[in-house]
């Protein structure tokens, strides 16, 4: 008899885990709590029916796993764009421009060298510590996750100006700010993706390409390759029993009963589902600590690439109590980049709000936000054009209920130490996907997509199956 499996989310590592054990031979059904497939990657019909990614969207050349899957499904890339010249504003400073084959704005001579000694080569030596199968046995474990990333660098960075790029570094990788990360998660996630330059970069780093055809296509594709009728949307779960021989999982007034069961959900959206028995204090400890990031991803969209023809790249870096003179000295957005498809059907900016930015933004009515980026960004590029989009889309995903945030699941200090074992250890039948529990590029599709082929690769050899 056919062996089966129920994966709970429709995400790209919940779909890539259902597509290749139904091409090993199983049984699959695919639950989603949402009424659409993809998870963080999300496409939005602007009113030239074309469609943009309000969720992930970039890929490096260093990720193998989703750069595999793009040639298993013939989808090309194209390179995102990164011509003239770049933008930064900083605190009593003046807007200032610096060319895009630099990541690094400029820099006094002794902010740039505490930047790269005591931040990116200290990062760079640490993160090769890291046991990435089993992060509190890296060296060193223990104290680092009892602090934060913000209490290590106060401890090393000499320079206000470096540790300004280090948090905007943070904010754009993480959703999240210094001081609400354990040093060993940041580790651990350098570690998995390449370091804190490749991390940040565009041009040879991890948003050097964007995917044609979008990056939310890539679920539908892997769902063209699924049986008829076995993704079933607006299923939530919310019941799992399991014992020895097999796994039922209630939605509603339905029951579907399995030999496996993949999680491929965030880990904090597990405490949505009653599981009998308990997986058990280390992995519920583990779901109750993590908490999601918080990301604002905004598509404005003009009549032309205005700012191209003004010889900017489109890239703009506004730092804090420079831009605007509100009582929190925050700024109205944490970055913005050239949002333009590779044959400028779609000609927009794509404003990024992270972290501290994203919890302010979302407290304040949508009419007010959009003046101050538009405003600001009218500055940046020394632009009237700025404050005349055709279409201005903002996701807010703190809003997302079946997610809750973006990109990633954070570890906050106690975490990874105690219950880190947890993170990708099956509990009976159940295993675990998504793309925190990636080995490589946590955070991004392509740790996604690695999560979701490790569950299966680890399920056909508990089967005995030669992979």
């Amino acid at each position: 008899m056919k062996k089966s499996v129920i994966v709970v989310g429709a995400g790209l590592s919940g779909l890539r885990a259902a597509q290749l054990f139904h091409k090993a031979g199983y049984k699959v059904t695919v639950l989603e709590a949402d009424n659409h497939i993809g998870g963080r990657v999300m496409g939005f019909e602007l009113n030239n029916g074309q469609k943009v990614d309000v969720g992930g969207q970039w890929i490096g050349k260093t990720q193998k796993p989703i750069l595999e899957l793009l040639n298993e499904l013939g989808v090309e890339t194209y390179e995102q764009y990164n011509k003239g010249q770049k933008v930064h504003w900083r605190k009593k400073c003046s807007i200032k421009t610096f060319s895009s084959s630099s990541s690094i704005p400029p820099l006094n001579l002794f902010a740039l060298l505490d930047l790269h000694f005591n931040v990116i080569s200290t990062l760079d030596r640490l993160m090769k510590d890291v046991n990435l199968d089993y992060p509190k046995k890296s060296k060193n474990a223990e104290y680092w996750d009892s602090i934060t990333v913000e209490s290590w660098a106060k401890s090393k960075i000499k320079t206000t100006s470096a540790k300004e790029l280090l948090d905007v570094a943070i904010r754009m990788i993480f959703g999240a700010e210094a001081k609400e990360i354990s040093m060993l998660f940041f580790l651990m996630t350098l570690r998995s993706g390449g370091g804190i330059l490749n991390l940040s970069e565009t041009r040879n780093g991890a948003q050097e390409f964007k995917i044609k055809g979008g990056a939310y296509n890539l679920a539908y594709l892997l769902k063209e390759k699924l049986p008829e009728n076995s993704v079933l949307l607006e299923h939530q779960v919310t019941g799992i029993q399991h014992d020895e021989h097999q796994v039922t999982v209630f939605s509603g007034d339905k029951s579907f009963t399995g030999d496996y069961l993949v999680l491929a959900i965030p880990p904090p959206a597990q405490y949505k589902i009653v599981i009998e028995p308990s997986l058990g204090l280390p992995r519920n400890k583990l779901c109750e600590k993590i908490f999601m990031a918080a990301m604002i991803k905004i598509y404005i969209v003009y009549e032309k690439a205005w700012w191209r023809e003004k010889g900017f790249a489109g890239e703009a870096i506004p730092f804090d109590n420079s831009a605007v003179k509100d009582d929190d000295g925050l700024s109205p957005f944490s970055m913005v980049f050239d949002g333009c498809d590779d044959n400028l059907s779609v000609t927009a900016l794509t404003v990024f709000i992270a972290g501290k930015h994203a919890i302010a933004h979302t407290k304040l009515p949508q009419e007010e936000t959009k003046t101050r980026i538009l405003n600001l960004l009218s500055k940046l590029f020394s632009s009237e054009d700025a404050k005349q989009p055709i279409e201005y889309i903002e996701k807010n995903w703190l809003l997302e209920e079946w997610i809750g945030g973006a990109p990633v699941g954070i570890c906050p200090p106690g975490c990874l130490s105690y219950y880190g074992d947890a993170l990708r250890q099956p509990v009976g039948r159940i295993y675990f996907a998504g793309t925190e529990t990636a080995h490589a590029d946590v955070g991004y599709m392509s740790g996604a997509i690695q999560a979701g082929e490790r569950v299966v690769a680890d399920v056909l050899k508990y089967e005995g199956v030669e992979i």
